[in-house]
């Protein structure tokens, strides 16, 4: 008989992870690379992070940037939508063939029925320009 050979076992636990992937347009990344290159041209101390210029340039967003990235997501279907239901709670229930059709006549224009709109010329010096990320503004 030969000796039987004795295995320990022993449990892994899956560690968890701390770093998650991200799909960022190739442009982007070499634009956030320039610009902590520029950050880290320094003489002391350690190297800037983009997990830290990121949260620095998001904890920098207002309310005012999260409706210029919100209005830009909508189709004009999307917009027609929102007018037309902005309109009923306004002016009481009509269809919306007939709501079509008194924008297209004229009657309603189609600023009146709307929320007011953001100020979707902002622009941000030294950060993200939505333009690059591919959001139309």
């Amino acid at each position: 008989m030969e000796p039987s050979k004795t295995e320990k076992k022993t449990k892994t636990t899956p560690k968890k992870q701390v770093f998650a992937a991200l799909r960022i347009r190739k442009e982007l990344k070499r634009q956030i690379e320039i610009e902590l290159d520029n950050a880290n041209k320094k003489d002391f101390g350690r190297k800037i992070r983009a997990e830290e210029y990121l949260v620095l340039a998001i904890s920098l967003m207002t309310p005012s940037h999260l409706l210029t990235l919100r209005e830009a997501s909508l189709t004009n279907a999307d917009r027609l939508e929102r007018d037309y239901r902005n309109h009923l709670t306004a002016n009481g229930p009509i269809s919306r063939d007939e709501y079509l059709g008194k924008i297209l006549n004229g009657e309603i224009s189609s600023k009146n029925s709307t929320a007011a709109q953001p100020n979707t010329n902002l622009k941000t010096t030294g950060s993200i320009a939505c333009e690059a990320q591919g959001v139309r503004v």
